[in-house]
């Protein structure tokens, strides 16, 4: 009886990165249904979950080079497959022998540590990492490791209050243990290091041992598995198997028997719904060939499938904010004040609504005023809560003009107007316009106080020191500040905003906690004071 220790057989580590990414909007891209396999386009997808998955493992030169004869093993599984990935069904699905499947009494799984999480650790310690580079490469390295199940609540403990300890860590635990082992085994106890190959996993192809006088293993791609959480029960439910071949180069070495191979894949599986949240397990892929059960003169080939690698869950939306318009046009009709604009210059193609606000001085925030939508039913598109429904116009098409019946001629009004995306996402300010009627001239004179981009927090961040119309000088501010031998500092608050309304009331409110902060260019020390003022607020 042939027994076989994979955990020690193979030099091998694989990482994955995982990222969604949305470039442009389609308008059933929430149409349910539609997300069962992977379909990896690489030629201008719209949106789609990104794995850049990187493999690394060393053979010996030799008997790497004789495994090269052995035939395609991808045509014994499917000889009508001409293009990959191949999607899997339950068949082919047989002869791929995962090695948890035969080890019930072991967590084996791919311990992770990413950049962010690293980057946190750091944070936490105060360590630069540039001092300490070949111990974050090390950190970085993925490792197989396998949990014995009787020991895992002390393992757990153990780990409790290392930071090294991760939340990824203990997804992928719970993953493998309630999802690829939910069943419980029937009794049987293994020894982890004696998975019985010609017991237990099943071979796809058996040759004569003559031409081939040596057994070995070779690395041919990988296994990947989609699931996607149900957003009602809460739990991963499988879509699909895909296989991913090998796309191998070598690595220069410094021994000659040694020879190693690189392999990076990316996926693009464009095939997921917005809105829904996936994850996937990788498994590296092995092609293992031994001696027949009972007969040493035919070789039996295996694919078997190491460690699983799974994902942290990827969430299917973006979180880009829309542009905001440049332009603005506004002139007369009937005493009423119209106003256009252009659409925005937008990428992802996905602006469905926009904002209008309102105000009458720069001392006084924003209201708005009107809102124009035309989203479509699979947009996930959640409204402002602040925005009251009888000033939302609801139509099919793009509009770009507004018609304010509310002007009032005889004061200066400044208007301005934000996009909306088909998320409910709004973009800051467009560009700030401040009008009043000349009634001489019998037109509007137009001033443009702020150019586009000023956030909604702060619509006065932008202002030019003087316009037609105001002189800003209150209202400029540096943020970097330079004095030399300074003794003694005042600070004094000067926010954009003095007041709110509510109820038709205006309240006046200046409190809240501010942090000043000074650095010496001399030594490099840093000062760094909390401020809290009290405020005050009254009803005029």
């Amino acid at each position: 009886m042939i027994n076989f220790d994979f955990l020690n057989s193979t030099d091998f580590s694989t990482n994955v990165n995982e990222r969604f990414i949305y470039n442009f909007y389609e308008s059933n891209e929430s149409e349910p249904g539609k997300d069962v396999k992977i379909i990896n386009n690489n030629i201008n997808p719209t949106r789609f979950i990104e794995l850049d998955i990187t493999t690394k493992a060393k053979y010996d030169r030799n008997k790497h080079t004789r495994y090269n004869n052995l035939i395609n093993f991808i045509n014994l599984i499917d000889l009508n497959s001409l293009t990959y990935p191949l999607t899997l069904d339950n068949n082919n699905l047989n002869f791929f022998n995962k090695l948890h499947d035969r080890n019930k009494d072991y967590i084996d799984v791919v311990f992770d540590k990413k950049d962010k999480e690293i980057n946190k650790i750091n944070n936490f310690f105060n360590i630069q990492s540039s001092d300490f580079s070949e111990a974050v490469d090390f950190m970085k390295l993925n490792h197989k490791a396998s949990i014995n199940k009787v020991i895992k609540d002390n393992f757990y403990e153990n780990n409790n209050n290392s930071v090294f300890f991760t939340q990824d860590l203990t997804q992928s635990i719970n993953i493998f243990e309630n999802l690829l082992q939910k069943n419980e085994q029937d009794g049987v106890n293994r020894d982890q290091s004696e998975i019985r190959i010609t017991e237990n996993f099943v071979p796809f192809q058996r040759h004569s041992m003559f031409g081939f006088d040596t057994c070995y293993y070779k690395y041919v791609g990988h296994l990947v598995e989609k699931y996607k959480i149900d957003e009602i029960l809460d739990e991963p439910v499988f879509k699909s198997s895909s296989f991913f071949k090998s796309n191998e180069r070598e690595e220069s070495s410094t021994s000659t028997n040694i020879y190693k191979i690189n392999d990076r894949l990316v996926i693009k599986d464009n095939n997921v719904v917005y809105g829904s949240t996936y994850f996937y397990i990788i498994y590296p892929t092995f092609l293992m060939s031994i001696p027949s059960k009972n007969d040493y003169n035919t070789i039996d080939t295996f694919l078997v499938c190491d460690y699983p690698y799974i994902t942290d869950q990827i969430e299917c939306k973006e979180t880009i904010r829309p542009e905001a318009p440049s332009f603005m046009k506004i002139d007369l009709i009937n005493d009423n004040l119209r106003i256009k604009w252009n659409k925005p210059v937008d990428m992802q193609g996905d602006i469905k609504g926009y904002q209008i606000f309102k105000r009458d001085s720069l001392e006084n925030p924003y209201k708005i005023i009107h809102q124009i939508e035309f989203h479509s039913s699979f947009d996930l598109y959640e409204r402002n809560v602040q925005v009251d429904d009888d000033i939302v116009e609801k139509v099919d098409n793009h509009k770009t003009v507004f018609i304010d019946k509310d002007f009032k001629k005889e004061i200066i009004q400044i208007y301005t107007i934000c996009s909306i995306d088909a998320r409910g996402f709004t973009s800051n300010y467009g560009t700030q316009i401040a009008v009043v009627f000349d009634s001489k001239q019998r037109k509007c004179i137009i001033d443009t106080v702020s150019k586009a981009g000023a956030p909604l927090h702060m619509p006065n961040l932008l202002l030019p020191r003087k316009t037609k119309f105001f002189n800003n000088d209150d209202y400029i501010v540096s943020n970097t500040p330079f004095e030399e031998k300074v003794k003694k500092i005042s600070v004094f608050a000067t926010p954009e905003c003095f007041s709110f309304e509510k109820d038709e009331t205006y309240i006046k409110l200046l409190k809240g906690n501010y942090k000043l902060g000074i650095f010496s260019l001399e030594n490099g020390q840093k000062l760094s004071n909390e401020i809290n003022i009290n405020g005050f607020e009254f009803e005029e």
